[in-house]
């Protein structure tokens, strides 16, 4: 079941020096589908040490650029894997809660 939602892809960035000691980071919030991971994925991902939780979708894969982290429903998320629908132009993002272990 697919339900329409908005999430925050969070961008880091060196900062006005050019480190990463103390980076900026970039938020965008952008509308999505959210997905459940489905059962097949979730114990491949888990063999993996993965813990994937939702599968969001933009409608655009152009609205992605290669953020490592999302806020989504107030919490912190680790972005673990991308998937482009090339017959819609769609990106999937797979994400795992940040406290999750590793």
């Amino acid at each position: 079941m697919e339900i329409m939602d908005t999430v925050t892809l969070i961008k880091e960035g060196p900062n006005a020096r050019g480190i990463y000691d103390a980076p900026t980071e970039t938020r965008r919030t952008l509308r999505c589908k959210v997905q459940s991971v489905g059962r097949s994925e979730f114990y491949q991902s888990a063999s993996a040490g993965l813990r994937p939780e939702y599968i969001l979708q933009l409608p655009s894969y152009l609205e992605y650029d290669l953020e490592k982290r999302c806020e989504f429903h107030e919490d912190e998320y680790r972005i673990i894997k991308t998937y482009i629908d090339r017959t819609r132009g769609a990106i999937e993002l797979t994400i795992q809660r940040s406290n999750a272990d590793d």
